[in-house]
């Protein structure tokens, strides 16, 4: 069995959803420090009239809580419209693209019925919602529900036991500091993603803006065209 582990990201990015589609098992890393400045409050598309990209930011608490982790963010109430610019630049950027109508019904309930106070509810609703449309909502897993502790690579190492992996599936900057040889020890195989954004077609835009969040390449091609794409695209390359 093949897990990958990830924290909650915003509306996260094409190479989050390929290691989702191409793991047999998910977990959603919700239970350690909140890292500032990173993707899990935060994510990029496309700017209006296609002039570069711009930050959609959930504004999060974080003053004297630097040690808080990703379940316990709270989003900060005073400001009360956060949610009605992210549907806007979202509406704008993508409503006259194809397949908008694919997202839109969801991004209507997410920004204008409900007013969201924990960051880790809100990424974690969108990231259940993304896997059901890629039907692979039966991968996901929270890790704070499984009880496991430890830090950096030996956490890791304890969920992948915990639930039975004989591979994990890691990020390809992970490289650097990931302990591959307590896996090796542990006689679980490592995995790198080694994944590159493929081309695609953007909307009025000549030169190819990548890295962006999933929503624009729904937005362009649709949820049936983006499984076909990252499966055909991304490869993975095994642990020296």
């Amino acid at each position: 069995m093949l897990v990958a582990i990830h924290q909650p990201n915003y509306f996260p990015w094409i190479g989050y959803i390929d290691k989702l589609l191409r793991s047999d098992k998910f977990v959603i890393l919700d239970n350690v420090q909140y890292a500032k400045r990173d993707y899990q409050n935060r994510t990029r598309i496309l700017a209006k009239n296609s002039q570069g990209w711009i930050w959609l930011t959930v504004p999060v608490l974080t003053k004297n809580r630097y040690y808080q982790v990703i379940s316990e963010v709270g989003i900060n109430p005073t400001d009360t419209n956060w949610q009605w610019r992210h549907y806007r630049a979202l509406e704008m950027t993508y409503g006259r693209n194809k397949y908008f109508y694919q997202c839109y019904p969801f991004l209507r309930d997410i920004y204008m019925k409900k007013r969201w106070l924990k960051l880790a509810e809100l990424n974690c609703h969108i990231i259940y919602w993304l896997a059901s449309k890629f039907n692979c909502q039966n991968k996901l897993i929270l890790a704070s529900e499984l009880g496991v502790t430890g830090r950096k690579s030996q956490l890791l190492l304890n969920i992948c036991q915990k639930i039975g992996a004989d591979s994990y599936l890691s990020g390809d900057g992970a490289r650097c500091y990931l302990d591959t040889e307590i896996f090796r020890k542990s006689g679980i195989k490592v995995f790198f993603q080694n994944f590159q954004t493929p081309k695609y077609w953007q909307f009025l835009n000549k030169d190819f803006t990548p890295d962006l969040s999933i929503v624009d390449l729904i937005c362009h091609h649709g949820f049936e065209a983006v499984t076909k794409l990252l499966l055909d695209k991304s490869t993975l390359s095994k642990a020296a």
